[in-house]
């Protein structure tokens, strides 16, 4: 089967991966030739995908089509190539309309009684701002007082939404199904850097049996709701005891997805295949060992664990296994780059294992920059 993948970037990445895994041809469309995931598929194509008479050509020599990207012109054009060509695009456009702004996300949330943090004013600071069109961490601030939040006036009178500032952790699950069935995946938690970016997976989240109770209800009365065609993802923060939704995304996100896949075997584009053919089979969800991803920007001088957006711009990734230790890495290393970024995979049948792996991980790494620093010196 061949899988026409529109966008390169992190959602791209994480496309291209999985489907390579699944056996399945790849081919990648991006406009930007560095695109991280444009040397990790079959064939790239370094097309505009607005550039309708290649796309169509494109979309009648494949079988299907993932949207790995948020555009929402070009999301329009892929659902008008697919209607024209007949080819199943993944990608339901009434869940995504909801999902895309969080102020409409926050009101459905509201209407059909989902636990979600306080709106401002009925909460106390720290508030946490967000802008509604934007997805992931960009753009978010926490702000302390009123007076950080007047002096920032496109918070209240702008395209956001505020709320209350809630610590705790946070977690992750994705929903596959084709509007009247669907699977229910495995409960990842999500650790963020200073920006709120995710810089680290771990398959499965080690949580009580009633909390992961309280999160596949939540995600089945979404579900049920939304009568999803495709794969939407979920996150949420345990507050004092009580799930509430942070946020959801009627696409393919990143990194939780690869972390499923290595903890589990079950693979999401695999499952989004078989939905987009109406054949939703039910999975077992178990895992059957544990799975760390983690970012690493290695700097002269540092090596230092950050969110995912390291990855979006280092250019294109390749695919290394038993990286110094990791089982896989996608980076953009090379021995003569002093800078380069990774996405290091770590399994391990214990959380505690995988960790003590992660930290050996690191340390090679962290040793290599010094002596190839060393090395440089000396011949200096």
């Amino acid at each position: 089967m061949v899988v026409l993948i529109i966008g390169g970037k992190l959602q791209g990445t994480e496309a291209v991966y999985l489907a390579r895994k699944a056996g399945y041809k790849t081919w990648l469309v991006d406009k930007n030739v560095m695109a991280p995931a444009s040397k990790l598929c079959d064939k790239f194509f370094n097309v505009d995908a607005l550039e309708r008479q290649t796309m169509l050509q494109l979309y009648r020599n494949a079988d299907l089509v993932i949207p790995a990207m948020e555009n929402k012109e070009v999301l329009d054009a892929l659902g008008r190539y697919s209607a024209e060509t007949g080819t199943p695009l993944v990608f339901d456009a009434q869940a995504y309309e909801l999902s895309s702004s969080k102020q409409r996300s926050d009101r459905f949330f509201l209407e059909n009684d989902i636990p979600a943090p306080r709106p401002y004013p009925d909460c106390a600071y720290p508030i946490i701002v967000k802008p509604s069109r934007r997805s992931g961490s960009e753009g978010v601030a926490k702000l302390y007082s009123k007076e950080e939040l007047e002096a920032n006036p496109d918070y209240l009178n702008g395209d956001y939404v505020i709320q209350e500032y809630l610590e705790g952790r946070s977690f992750s699950i994705e929903v596959v199904g084709c509007g009247t069935s669907y699977n229910i995946l495995q409960v990842t938690e999500i650790l963020v850097d200073s920006c709120y970016d995710c810089k680290q997976v771990v398959a499965p989240a080690m949580i009580t049996e009633e909390t992961e109770a309280s999160f596949y209800q939540i995600a089945v009365n979404l579900a049920e709701t939304l009568k999803i065609n495709g794969i939407f993802d979920i996150e949420v923060i345990l507050d004092n005891g009580r799930l509430k939704v942070l946020e959801i995304d009627a696409r393919l996100p990143s990194q939780t997805p690869v972390s499923v896949y290595h903890s589990t075997g079950i693979n999401m584009v695999e499952l989004m295949a078989d939905a987009a053919f109406g054949q939703v089979r039910s999975v077992s969800v178990r895992a059957q060992q544990v799975c760390l991803l983690q970012q690493v920007a290695v700097t002269p001088g540092s090596v230092e664990l950050l969110g995912e957006k390291i990855m979006a711009g280092v250019g294109p990734l390749g695919m290394i296994k038993g990286f110094f230790g990791a089982d896989e890495a996608l980076t953009n290393y090379s021995t003569e780059k002093e800078r380069w970024a990774a996405t290091l995979i770590i399994t391990e049948k214990t959380e505690p294992r995988a960790r003590a792996r992660l930290a050996e991980v690191i340390e090679n790494i962290r040793k290599n920059s010094r002596e190839g620093r060393l090395q440089q010196e000396a011949i200096g």
